[in-house]
Order: C-alpha cells, then sequence, then structure tokens
C-alpha cells in the first residue's frame, strides 16, 4: 500500500510539471522571436512594387503587420511569400484605409486597436492558409517538450486543415496569450485532435520517470492513461482548483502499476 501511494505521489507530482510545461507551451507555442526572419522578410517585403490600391504599398505595410504578429510566437514573418504579404496588406487597406493600415504596421501589437485586431484577423483568415503556419505550430511545441517531431508525419497537415480559415484567430490567440496569459483555445483544439496518443504517452511518461518513478513503473503509468488524456486536459488541470477527475486517473493509473 505504501509503494502504491508513493507511486501516486510521485505521479500526481510529475503531472504537475507536465502541466505547467504543457500550459506555457500552448501559450507560446515555442515564444520565439524570429528576429532572422523578420529582418528577411522585411527587405524582401520592404521592395515589393506591387500594389493593391491605387499608390498603396501593400507589401510594405504587410511586412510591419507580418512582423508584429509573428511575435506571438506562432511563426516566422520570413515564411510568408510576397503574394500572400500583399494579400494581408491589401485587407488591412480595404479594412482601415491607406493612412490606418500605415499606422497599424508602425503600432506594436500589444497598442492595437480592436479595429486593428479585427482587420488583422481578417486578413489572415482571408489570405494565410493553416498549411503556411502549421509547421511551426507543431514543431515549436514539440522542439519546447524536447521532441524533434512528431511521431506521426501527417500531424502537420491534420492542424492545416484544422486551421483553415482561422489563421486570424490563431494569431488573436498569440496576442491575447502575450498580454494576459489567455489559453489559445483554438491552437488546443488542434492539438487535441491531431496530436498522437503516442505522444501524449511518451511525454507523461518522461515526466513521471523524472519525479522518481522506474521506467518500468513509468512506462506502465503512461501506458494506462493512453488515449485518455489531451493536451486540453492538461491545459485545464493547470486552472485554480485543478482538474480532480484527471487527478484521479492518474492515481489510478499509479496504483496499477508494480
Amino acid at each position: 500500500m505504501h509503494n502504491h501511494q508513493t507511486r501516486s505521489r510521485r505521479a500526481s507530482a510529475a503531472l504537475v510539471v507536465v502541466v505547467a510545461s504543457v500550459a506555457l507551451l500552448a501559450s507560446a507555442c515555442g515564444g520565439k522571436d524570429d528576429t532572422t526572419a523578420s529582418k528577411e522578410s522585411n527587405s524582401k517585403e520592404t521592395t515589393t512594387t506591387a500594389k493593391k490600391k491605387g499608390s498603396s504599398d501593400s507589401g510594405g505595410i504587410a511586412s510591419g503587420i507580418l512582423d508584429k504578429a509573428s511575435k506571438s510566437g506562432k511563426f516566422g514573418s520570413g515564411e510568408f511569400d510576397s503574394d500572400t504579404a500583399e494579400c494581408v496588406g491589401g485587407s488591412v487597406i480595404d479594412s482601415l484605409g491607406e493612412d490606418g493600415a500605415q499606422e497599424m504596421s508602425a503600432a506594436a501589437a500589444a497598442d492595437y486597436t480592436s479595429d486593428q485586431v479585427d482587420a488583422l484577423v481578417t486578413a489572415f483568415n482571408d489570405c494565410v492558409p493553416g498549411s503556411m503556419i502549421a509547421p511551426t505550430m507543431v514543431s515549436s511545441f514539440y522542439e519546447g517538450m524536447g521532441v524533434t517531431q512528431p511521431t506521426d508525419s501527417a500531424m502537420v497537415e491534420c492542424v492545416g486543415n484544422f486551421v483553415e480559415g482561422k489563421t486570424g484567430e490563431i494569431v488573436k490567440e498569440g496576442l491575447a496569450a502575450e498580454a494576459t496569459d489567455a489559453m489559445p483555445e483554438i491552437t488546443l483544439k488542434s492539438f487535441d485532435k491531431c496530436m498522437p496518443p503516442d505522444d501524449i504517452t511518451g511525454l507523461l511518461e518522461k515526466a513521471f520517470a523524472s519525479s522518481g518513478l522506474t521506467n518500468t513503473q513509468a512506462s506502465c503509468v503512461a501506458a494506462a492513461l493512453k488515449g485518455q488524456i489531451t493536451v486540453s486536459d492538461l491545459v485545464a488541470a493547470g486552472a485554480p482548483g485543478g482538474d480532480p477527475a484527471l487527478e484521479a486517473k492518474v492515481k489510478s493509473a499509479a496504483e496499477g502499476c508494480r
């Protein structure tokens, strides 16, 4: 009984570590400030000569907007080709007018007005496909957890399909996370749907082993939980009061392993 209680306590302690790590990573998806990519994008996009409206330099406007949006941690601004940048810039011009778009391009993302945020969301939803930001969303999360890539290569495509038409909301979530530590719901749902159960199991096994369980015990507890825990479950467990149901699952799994 004592050994069962010890395993249960250690597994629960490991869950707390996993919860904290996953919540942080889901919020920032790696939180990279890709200054190199941003500089490349600025250099490339500001030379764009195509205009969407009159004398408006939609590509130049977009370079500033994309640079700010990339700092939400969801992508590097260098990932966008000139056509996509021009589309984003042109959409913002349509929403705010040329002067308003220029002001937004120069402003810090944290200072965006509600109209500017709405313009950004519309521009990304209309111009940026899910497949363009999915690779960095996934790689940032996995690299942050100390894993090079998903066990299933189809995950990136799955995430891209899930966020298709919602890339603006992804950026909005990233900006909100920077400002208030809000959890990015769409990002979490995309991982819930697309993340292979084996990867959740591997994450838990690693945490359980580091908490003091033997490798055999850690493997046993993680395997017993396979398919029962999602990324959103782990984040929810980190909320005030935790998630008693999840804690009960971990306790039951730990007590069943020798």
